[in-house]
C-alpha cells in the first residue's frame, strides 16, 4: 500500500529535529485531543488538486494541509509554529516508511498562510492559543 500524504506530514512533524524537540510525537489528525500534554499539533488536508496537462495527468498533486498548533500559552504556540514553518517552508523531502513503494516524494513545500486563533475546548473554561498554518505540498501522486 502506498504511503499517503497525511502519513508523510505526520512523519515530517515528528522527525524534524527542532519541532520534535517541542512536540515529540504529539501530532494528531484533525484535532488535538483534550487530554494530551501541550504543546501539540493537529493536521488536516484542506484540498487536493491533481495537476493536469493536455497530455493527461502530470503525476503531480498539489495538496493544502493546515497545521494547527495548540499550546498552553501564546508564546509557546508561536515558538512551535516557527518550527512548523521551518519544517515545511521552501523544502523538498522524501518520506520512506518501508520500501520504495511506501514513499512520498514532496518536490516542494511552502508556507502559504497563517492565522492566530484560540481553542475553547482544550483548556475549558479558558481558551488555548492556536496558530493555524497552511502549507502547500507539491508531491507525486499516491
Amino acid at each position: 500500500m502506498a504511503t499517503t500524504i497525511e502519513e508523510a506530514v505526520y512523519s515530517r512533524l515528528t522527525t524534524f529535529a527542532g519541532l520534535a524537540a517541542l512536540i515529540s510525537t504529539r501530532a494528531y489528525p484533525l484535532i488535538v485531543p483534550v487530554d494530551v500534554t501541550l504543546p501539540a499539533v493537529a493536521y488536516q488536508t484542506i484540498s487536493t488538486n491533481p495537476q493536469w496537462s493536455h497530455g493527461g495527468f502530470s503525476g503531480l498533486t498539489q495538496t493544502r494541509v493546515q497545521i494547527s498548533t495548540v499550546a498552553a500559552d501564546y508564546e509557546t504556540a508561536k515558538r512551535v509554529d516557527q518550527q512548523v514553518r521551518a519544517a515545511f517552508n521552501a523544502v523538498a523531502f522524501t518520506i520512506n516508511l518501508g520500501t520504495q513503494v511506501e514513499s512520498v516524494h514532496v518536490q516542494g513545500a511552502f508556507v502559504d498562510n497563517s492565522l492566530d486563533d484560540y481553542d475553547a475546548v482544550n483548556l475549558a473554561p479558558q481558551a488555548a492559543p492556536v496558530v493555524r498554518t497552511d502549507v502547500i505540498l507539491w508531491h507525486e501522486a499516491t
